[in-house]
Order: C-alpha cells, then sequence, then structure tokens
C-alpha cells in the first residue's frame, strides 16, 4: 500500500512578531480586527494549498496559547479558519467534530499539537494532507499569529503567513477561558443567549438575499428536532446588545440547532444551520459563552448558563 504524501499547516505564534504594547517599542507592523487577521493568515496559506492536489484533504485543529492552553479565543479562531479556508472546488476540509473526538479519543496533550512526531501521527490518522495547528500570544494591546505549511514526511516549512490581531476585551476574557477541562452531565435546564449575529450581505454563491442585498434575520432554535424559540426580526444583524434569550431543557444526549433565516414575505430562506452535539454543549457550559462561524454565517454569538 503506498502512503499518500501528507504536509501539515502549523499556526505558532512567532515571538519575532511582539510589536504590541508589551514589548515597549512600537514597530510599523499593521493590526487587524479580528475576522480581517484571520482571513490574511488564511489567504496566506491558501496560496500554497492550492497548488496541491485536487483531492487534498485539509484538518483544523485547535489553536493553543503561548503557555500550551486550549483556550476559548484558540478555539474560536480555528472556527473562524475553518470557515475562510473552506473551498470544496480545491480540497475537502476534515469536520471540526470528527477531529476533537479524535483528539479527545487518543488523549493527545497540549503539547502533542505542535510536537512534529505527533502531527505526523495525527495527519495518517486523519488521512489528510494538511493539517492547520497552531498557537496564539497575548502581547497586550493585540495577539499575535505566526502561521506555517510543514510538510509531514520531510518537515520541510512550506509556506508561512502571519498577523497582529488587535486586542478586544471580549478578546481578552476569551483568551483567560480554559476549554480543555472536563464537563458531566448536560441534562437540565439553560438559559441561552444568541447575539452578535452577523451573516455575509450576499451568500457565498454571490447571490444577493433579496432586493436590498442585505437580510432581514431570524434566528430559530430547536432542541432535538423541535422547535422551542424564534426570534423578532433584526435588520441585518443581531447586535450584542439585541441578545436573543430563551429557556432550554436539555436531555443527556440532546444536540441543539441554530438556524439563521432570511426573513422573506412568502417564504424564509436559510442562511446557515449550526448544530451542536452533546460533547459541543459540554464545551459551551464549560466556557459559558463562544463564537461561531460557518458558511454564510459571520458570527453567531452563543451563551449557555445552567439554571
Amino acid at each position: 500500500m503506498i502512503m499518500k504524501k501528507v504536509s501539515v499547516v502549523v499556526c505558532i505564534v512567532g515571538v519575532f512578531l511582539s510589536s504590541c504594547a508589551t514589548t515597549g517599542k512600537k514597530l510599523d507592523v499593521e493590526r487587524y480586527e479580528y475576522y480581517e487577521g484571520v482571513e490574511k493568515v488564511a489567504n496566506g496559506l491558501v496560496r500554497y494549498l492550492v497548488k496541491l492536489p485536487a483531492d487534498c484533504r485539509i484538518a483544523v485543529l485547535p489553536i493553543i496559547s503561548e503557555y500550551g492552553n486550549k483556550t476559548m479565543l484558540g478555539d474560536n479562531i480555528a472556527n473562524s479558519l475553518q470557515t475562510v479556508l473552506f473551498d470544496p472546488k480545491e480540497y475537502t476540509l476534515v469536520e471540526r467534530e470528527r477531529v476533537d473526538a479524535i483528539l479527545s479519543e487518543l488523549e493527545f496533550t497540549r503539547t502533542d499539537l505542535v510536537a512534529e512526531e505527533s502531527i505526523k501521527e495525527l495527519g495518517k490518522i486523519l488521512a489528510v494532507d494538511s493539517i492547520v495547528v497552531g498557537t496564539l500570544r497575548n502581547e497586550g494591546d493585540c495577539f499575535s499569529l505566526y502561521c506555517k505549511i510543514v510538510d509531514v514526511e520531510t518537515g520541510k516549512v512550506q509556506s508561512l503567513a502571519s498577523a497582529l490581531l488587535s486586542s478586544t476585551e471580549t478578546m481578552v476574557k476569551q483568551y483567560s477561558v480554559l476549554t480543555d477541562k472536563a464537563v458531566g452531565s448536560i441534562k437540565g435546564a439553560f438559559e441561552l443567549s444568541i447575539a452578535g449575529v452577523q451573516v455575509r450581505n450576499e451568500s457565498m454563491k454571490g447571490i444577493p438575499w433579496d432586493a436590498f442585498s442585505r437580510p432581514d434575520i431570524v434566528v430559530q432554535v430547536k432542541v432535538d428536532g423541535t422547535e422551542v424559540f424564534r426570534s423578532d426580526t433584526a435588520y441585518d444583524r443581531l447586535a450584542m446588545d439585541e441578545a436573543a434569550d430563551t429557556t432550554i431543557v436539555l436531555k443527556e444526549q440532546s444536540v441543539l440547532e441554530i438556524a439563521i433565516y432570511d426573513e422573506d414575505i412568502t417564504k424564509d430562506e436559510l442562511i446557515g444551520r449550526y448544530a451542536l452535539t452533546p460533547d459541543m454543549l459540554r464545551e459551551l457550559i464549560l466556557v459559558h459563552e463562544s463564537v461561531h462561524s460557518d458558511g454564510d454565517i459571520v458570527a453567531l454569538g452563543l451563551a449557555l448558563e445552567r439554571l
């Protein structure tokens, strides 16, 4: 049996990028808002990835902190990278849920996520051609992110990409929340808050949602396939101060589904749907709040508090 050539995308914080407040000296390095910075890094990696065979498979791993911790901010950046890298015409992205499940099953440590031999092993198990992993560093008033693509078999660096992400209060808070702890039962009543919902002005296919381009957003919540909540209509986006709150009841193996629609006179058009499995719900219960992105959904902020 001939093994496929496997390469790995590694995202690591470069100390040499430290040009923020904590260095005591600001260098002339451009900073980016969260999504702009993630796109810059992803686009830098894509320049190499598009040169790979058309059947290339990619897996995005959790991005760990400078201290080797798995944090809420690192998970969010990994989710955002997954969205920006999405290009089914060029390669296939392995579902994050599958990657997390394998990491948990193999009991990979945090340092394993950047160790060369462990990355090679994981690449073979996932049967992928590239793996996106990494770390980020809190520089004070910004976060530095440095990425490189490494060939698994040779260990040769194939491509580099980096960006400085302007820090916000939310990012600092998420950076301090560790997500590599265990959570027990998800059974019980919870307060669910949905806010910060943003979608693309037009679909990824380039088609406007309606005549005015920007959609009229409606959020639907289902638990185990049954609708339990439907929000009022919000024009363009559901801002952080317009949180849609509702009480939900979960069973031990419940699946929570969030669907975003563009409200139309005749029929609401589905913009995107995000499903949280029991394991994902356990993580959300642990960190209390998180931001997700997928396809036409640019951002979906969720908060879950046990009652």
